[in-house]
């Protein structure tokens, strides 16, 4: 299962875990934190109870940017997540008429003291999207052919 979350949320969303676990999960199950807290505090959302933490942004699959344990609870992490242009995963995929959120900006406006000194990310401040990049992208979700109502235009920045 696939969590994301800020680390105001952390504490309630694992006892959601603790709850989920106790009621349906089974040997195979794995639990996947990512968001502002996984990547903030690795260690900690590991030790909530989470299988594996995703640091940064976690889109490419190439699988660095996680920290687990591995069987004998030692920690294990796979390198620095890297960061990608916004523009290379748009927010909808014409062939299969599906569409997403317009992600129009990633990161954080406040560059704090506290945090950037936890994260493992530094050049982790706010990233906007190209304007014209998002026109485009919105005038082309909302044509004739690919008609969206409620278009909703998202900002995964946080302040």
């Amino acid at each position: 299962m696939l969590w994301s979350f800020y680390s105001p949320d952390a504490a309630a969303l694992a006892e959601e875990l603790a709850q989920i676990r106790g009621l349906a999960d089974g040997p195979n199950g794995t639990h996947l934190a990512g968001g502002v807290h996984a990547t903030a505090e690795p260690v900690q959302t590991l030790d909530a109870g989470w299988d594996m933490a995703a640091i940064g942004e976690g889109d490419p699959t190439g699988i660095t940017g996680l920290a687990y344990r591995d069987a004998t609870g030692n920690l294990i992490r796979t390198g620095k997540a890297k960061q990608r242009d916004l523009h290379d995963f748009p927010g909808f995929a014409l062939t299969w008429d599906r569409f997403n959120a317009l992600e129009v900006a990633r990161g954080c406006i406040y560059a704090c003291r506290f945090k950037r000194q936890l994260l493992p990310i530094r050049d982790s401040a706010a990233r906007f999207g190209a304007p014209s990049h998002t026109a485009a992208t919105d005038q082309l979700r909302s044509s004739e052919n690919y008609s969206m109502p409620g278009l909703e235009v998202s900002s995964q920045v946080r302040g």
